[in-house]
Order: C-alpha cells, then structure tokens, then sequence
C-alpha cells in the first residue's frame, strides 16, 4: 500500500517534468530571441545631423552683418549610410541657448523623423537686440535629443562673428 502511493507521487512527478521541461525550453528560448532583438534593434538606431553631433563641436561662422537677423537651416536624420536607417519613427526635442544681446528662436522645438521620411528639418534664427561692431562675436549652443525609442543627444555650439568673410 505505502509502496503504490510512492509510485503514485513519482509517475505524477515524472508527469508534471515531461510537461514543464519542453516548455521551459521553449520560454526560455523564446526570451532570448526577445532580449537578442531588443539588442539588436538599439544596434540600429541611427540619430544623426549634419551640424550638431555627440561630441558638441564648436563652429565659428564669420560673415554676420550685426544688425540683420542670422539664420542656420539643420537637417536631422535617421541614417547610417545610404542604405542603412532605423527601424523606427524618431522623435526628438530642441533646446537653444544664447548670449544675452540676441534673442535665438527655433522653427520648431519638437518634431519626428519617420521612417519613411528618413529626415526632418529646422531653422535657428539669430536676432540681435543692438548693433555689434566687427569683430564682436555671440555664442549660441543648440541641442537636439531624441525621446523614443531611444535617447540620444546631439549638440554644437556656434561662435558668430561680425564682418569677415567665410565659415570654418
């Protein structure tokens, strides 16, 4: 009697393992497929300018007039190459800071690149509040910094120059 009720309690053991175990493969398969594409998709997610990049370069513009207002056009994609792009839509915020003689404002302060679109745009529009001599100089640092799916932030700062002519 005692030695039947063993049995009992190992076939349902044995039972229960032969169930559990193939679907514990099968879950635990299917969990690293998951963390593998969450991995691989943050491998393809591209968030790039054509000014502003993570390492905030500083670029010094010398051909402002000091009393008109000065504009700077900035493209932001979600290309590696011209082939490769994300996966998914981008989307991303604007920040601006500048001297305090000048007023900056951006075309927009918040966008998103599709994925088919592949690019998306804004305008800096520098305004002076007096007029500057040649050679004087402001400073204006724009940022860009993605929200979804990833983050991301994308810099540079500006140094505008009264008078001379030509960009470096």
């Amino acid at each position: 009697m005692v030695n039947t009720k063993k049995k009992k309690k190992l076939l349902i053991i044995l039972f229960v393992l032969a169930i559990l175990l193939p679907v514990g493969i099968t879950y635990s398969k299917y969990i690293k497929t998951v963390i593998n594409n969450y991995i691989l998709e943050a491998k393809n997610f591209y968030f790039n300018s054509d000014k502003l990049s993570s390492s905030n370069p500083t670029y010094n513009i010398n051909n402002w007039s000091g009393v008109g207002n000065f504009t700077i056009q900035f493209e932001l994609n979600n290309e590696k190459n011209n082939i490769l792009y994300s996966s998914s839509d981008i989307t991303y915020t604007l920040n601006v800071t500048c001297d305090n003689d000048i007023t900056c404002s951006l075309s927009n302060t918040s966008g998103t690149i599709y994925t088919t679109e592949h690019k998306d745009s804004f305008v800096l529009t520098v305004t002076p509040q007096r007029a500057f001599n040649d050679n004087e100089s402001v400073h204006v640092t724009v940022t860009a910094q993605s929200t979804s799916p990833y983050e991301k932030t994308l810099g540079a700062t500006f140094v505008i120059t009264v008078g001379k002519r030509g960009i470096s």
